[in-house]
């Protein structure tokens, strides 16, 4: 059996494999004026970078519901102020 452990200091060193929770933000056009939609997905960390800051490449791990145009699977890239939890694996 697989131990999952969920990290609540991001501070906590983020590693290829682990699950981590980002807000994606979203600029919509509503009655001629512009909106912005947000939306917490899981990203399932592929690639580390060493460089300072500490980026990350991920690939959306969840199901989003209202951004348009995100999909299960999708690569995303973020730095570590992104992350708002961290599940390790």
């Amino acid at each position: 059996m697989q131990k999952i452990q969920l990290i609540e200091k991001k501070s906590e060193s983020v590693n290829v494999g682990d699950s981590v929770k980002i807000e994606i933000s979203q600029k919509i056009s509503v009655d001629n004026s512009l909106a912005t939609k947000k939306e917490k997905l899981w990203v399932e960390i592929v690639e580390v970078s060493n460089s300072v800051p500490k980026t990350f490449r991920g690939k959306i791990d969840s199901d989003p519901s209202f951004l348009v145009g995100v999909n299960f699977g999708d690569a995303v890239s973020f730095n570590m102020e992104s992350i708002l939890d961290v599940l390790k694996k």
